[in-house]
């Protein structure tokens, strides 16, 4: 479940009661959100 947390791969919601998911989510427990923010372009300071 952590792995599928850490990708981004939703299947981890089922998992857990949805107070939980909402929880990991909201603070961003156990690097959730990082596989994203990896995706998006760094952009050159001005």
């Amino acid at each position: 479940m952590l792995a599928s947390i850490r990708t981004g791969d939703a299947a981890w919601e089922g998992m857990v009661p949805p107070a939980v998911a909402q929880i990991i989510k909201e603070r961003k427990l156990f690097n959730y959100g990082a596989a994203k923010q990896e995706e998006q372009p760094l952009t050159a300071p001005a």
